[in-house]
């Protein structure tokens, strides 16, 4: 009988979850969330096929959009189904899935988990268990032909990882290059590379292309620095190794071990797909700046630095290895103390700047070679068509989508 009870209890609390999503979707419903765009110079054209990714606060409510110059999705707005599959909202994926369905059928969609370009669609996926138990899932999909090639693998040397994840995929000359960044059992990381004949569907190289050294009172990483969202090829692969040095010590108040952590050292180190070599940048930390949002365009990587109300964008020539011309542009001062700061992203050889004003949100769209302005317009928020004011509009992430 008790077992009947479990299974009734079980049944009576999956309806009253259900219920409970669908009665909030249908308030939420009503409200109708949606972003526009006021141009103020440029051109308008700047725009198309720019996708953000935002959060808008209004008192007690918060809700997560996705927005272009044409649509604005409110996720809470989504079906049961694309609630518990988010990545589905975006059109890169909606694309993937229409064009490819069978090939993309249970895959994770993680954009550093694929590759596109005219001729292929790749996809590799590391399921890492334990260390006993990981391997490569491998999908390579001719367009052409509508082809799909598959390659199964166990993880190399798995045993002296205590993790391992798939952070970039990239493909030249027929062969599938797969970065891994592992984290050892010696508490040090590395990233390997992973080269995969696609045609002959073997493993043809495992290179450690960078790892870190253990030393005693210090902490290091390794992190890939290239666009998470972009699923293109890119020539130059960029990786921040940072040192930091650990200083333990015991309180003798609480008896208790505490560290305290200070920045000793940060390397950036280039990686060229098509020669195979490691160059290390010539810098200080004056000129690294906001290394998340750092982005390589042609042979150029650029990195913006925010200094009080105005930003810069550094330039290195990856061949010449030196740094060029230093691009400088104002930005407004937030209104207020609570107001988010002004959100910066380098893509397409392109800076895209949104900083909240009295008026709404400014976007500024400019060149990052010569600091040229393409657009400059205002992003103003409506609610069942009325404009909104005292909200709360945070940027944090953009992409191109086809």
């Amino acid at each position: 009988m008790k077992r009947y009870w479990k299974i009734i209890s079980l049944c009576v609390l999956t309806v009253l979850i259900l219920g409970f999503f669908y009665i909030q979707s249908g308030l939420a419903a009503k409200e109708d969330i949606k972003v526009e765009f006021e141009k103020v110079s440029g051109n308008q054209a700047e725009l198309e096929k720019i996708l953000f990714y935002g959060d808008y606060e209004i008192g007690n409510i918060y809700q997560s959009l996705h927005f272009t110059n044409q649509e604005t999705i409110d996720i809470n707005q989504l079906s049961l189904l694309q609630s518990l599959n988010r990545e589905l909202s975006s059109p890169y994926y909606k694309k993937l899935v229409k064009e490819y369905r069978s090939f993309m059928r249970g895959k994770i969609f993680t954009t550093n988990s694929f590759y596109e370009d005219e001729k292929i669609l790749a996809y590799a996926e590391l399921d890492y268990q334990s260390a006993k138990k990981s391997s490569f899932d491998i999908d390579v999909l001719d367009k052409k032909s509508g082809e799909t090639t598959s390659i199964k693998l166990d993880l190399p040397e798995k045993e002296k990882y205590n993790w391992a994840d798939v952070s970039e995929v990239q493909a030249i000359d027929g062969k599938l290059k797969v970065f891994v960044r592992g984290f050892q059992v010696t508490g040090t990381s590395e990233i390997n590379l992973y080269t995969f004949d696609i045609d002959k569907e073997k493993l043809e190289e495992n290179e450690v292309l960078l790892s870190t050294s253990e030393k005693e009172n210090n902490w290091s990483d390794i992190r890939m620095i290239n666009s998470y969202q972009s699923s293109g090829y890119e020539r130059y692969i960029l990786f921040n190794i940072e040192t930091q040095q650990v200083e333990t010590y015991e309180d003798e108040s609480s008896m208790e071990m505490k560290d305290n952590l200070e920045t000793a050292n940060k390397e950036l180190i280039i990686y060229d797909i098509e020669t195979g070599k490691t160059n290390k940048m010539v810098t200080d930390d004056e000129m690294i700046g906001f290394l998340d949002a750092a982005s390589v365009y042609d042979s150029t990587l650029f990195i913006p630095i925010q200094v009080e109300n105005r930003f810069e964008i550094n330039q290195y020539d990856i061949e010449k290895q030196v740094w060029g011309k230093k691009i400088t542009f104002d930005v407004p001062a937030p209104e207020d103390g609570h107001s988010p700061g002004p959100y910066m992203k380098l893509m397409n050889g392109k800076f895209y700047l949104v900083s909240a004003t009295k008026k709404g949100h400014s976007l500024v769209v400019g060149d990052i070679s010569t600091g040229k302005t393409l657009y400059e317009g205002i992003m103003k928020v409506k609610k069942d068509g009325v404009e909104q004011s005292d909200y709360r509009l945070y940027i944090h992430e953009m992409e191109t989508v086809q």
